[in-house]
């Protein structure tokens, strides 16, 4: 019904209205300068006599009968009136476009950009809400996985999904002296970078196991040479982590295309590290 009888006003009526609407922001200074008005003439026009108390009484009682049955006060104030009842009716976004259009005296282009800063604004807001519950969501599934109650775990896992790692879900298969490790080892720039490289390398193994490439092909022996790097990385050279790392591939059980990779490129390179470390006279398990 609102928007009907805006629809129908002219263009003529909406200027009209514009400025019957820009004066409303006056409104309070011209009352309090009319009312000025009618104390000066009452100070300097009219004697009343008596005592100084009966005196302050009656100027009170003339003042309020004056204030009343003065038709431009009374105009200034019913014109105030209807404007700040219109007001109440508005909804929020009404609300903040006549604030800024018949308040602070904004033009409708300039309104135009303030309103499309803010949309943006409420629609990241909107976006961080959205990436928040889905966090919360992802979390959840990691705990009922989990099964235990682990804030450790837990906090980290936040993390992770606040850096956007999309390998969140591997920190719930480390045990606590490996996670305490990678946090002591890698920040977000480098533990996002170490997955990267690592990522690479496992998709260049996939490209050896796919074109028949034996394990003691020179190339499979470079492949091997580098995941071996990569793994002593991590470890930062800490043999006793060798262990772990192995069980954390055993517990690997998520059905995604990651985990399927992994398995088939460590299935792949096995024999090939074997070879390797014969020939460079290494024991990964002695060495310090």
């Amino acid at each position: 019904m609102k928007g009907a009888y805006m629809d129908s006003l002219t263009n003529i009526e909406y200027r009209y209205l514009d400025i019957v609407l820009s004066k409303y922001r006056h409104l309070p200074s011209r009352i309090a300068r009319r009312k000025l008005e009618i104390e000066t003439f009452h100070a300097t026009d009219v004697n009343i006599g008596g005592g100084k108390t009966n005196q302050v009484t009656k100027r009170t009682e003339w003042l309020v009968e004056r204030f009343d049955s003065d038709v431009k006060l009374k105009g200034l104030e019913c014109q105030q009136r209807a404007v700040e009842a219109t007001i109440e009716i508005l909804d929020d976004t009404m609300k903040r476009i006549f604030e800024l259009r018949w308040i602070d005296g904004y033009t409708p282009e300039e309104i135009a950009a303030i309103l499309s800063k803010q949309a943006l604004t409420i629609q990241e807001q909107i976006q961080q809400l959205s990436k928040s519950l889905q966090e919360i969501k992802l979390l959840k599934e990691e705990v009922l996985q989990m099964q235990q109650v682990d804030f450790k775990k837990y906090a980290d896992i936040i993390v992770n999904l606040q850096m956007n790692n999309q390998y969140y879900w591997l920190i719930k298969h480390f045990d606590d002296s490996t996670l305490d490790h990678i946090r002591h080892r890698f920040n977000k720039d480098t533990g996002l970078s170490f997955i990267h490289r690592f990522n690479q390398l496992i998709e260049e193994i996939l490209i050896l196991k796919d074109n028949n490439v034996s394990p003691d092909n020179i190339e499979a022996q470079k492949a091997a040479q580098k995941f071996w790097n990569i793994v002593m990385e991590f470890t930062n050279g800490d043999m006793s982590l060798l262990p772990e790392l192995m069980k954390f591939n055993d517990q690997l059980d998520e059905q995604n295309e990651w985990t399927k990779k992994q398995r088939i490129a460590n299935e792949y390179i096995q024999p090939a590290l074997e070879i390797y470390f014969q020939n460079a006279g290494v024991d990964p398990f002695k060495e310090q």
